[in-house]
């Protein structure tokens, strides 16, 4: 594990709204926490309600699960459901948007 990272400890499942979508992500799973740049994660996912959602994205990324935009909106949808204010759902949204390509085309 690199600096920064986190190991899933507790198996957790996700039901995307409206849909019949399940994402289970299995314990062992390493998460950066939503490929957010590190002097932004701070901001956007500190100790909060923004961890869930962001391993569910790290999930998706990792695994190349979907497209990569649908990916992002499940993290803006999941964070959301998880009660994330809308200006840090939308500098989350904004930030994975603009530069998730790196680690979606590095996975």
């Amino acid at each position: 594990m690199r600096n920064g990272d986190s190991m899933v400890l507790a198996q957790f499942r996700y039901r995307e709204p409206n849909t019949s979508g399940v994402i289970d992500v299995p314990i062992g799973f390493i998460t950066d926490f939503a490929s957010i740049p590190r002097l932004l994660r701070p901001i956007i996912t500190g100790n909060d309600n923004t961890k869930m959602p962001a391993v569910i994205h790290d999930y998706l990324y990792r695994k190349g699960i979907g497209g990569r935009k649908d990916a992002d909106k499940i993290f803006l949808m999941a964070m959301g459901e998880n009660g994330v204010p809308w200006w840090k759902r939308r500098m989350a949204y904004t930030g994975v948007r603009a530069g998730g390509w790196v680690s979606w085309k590095g996975r």
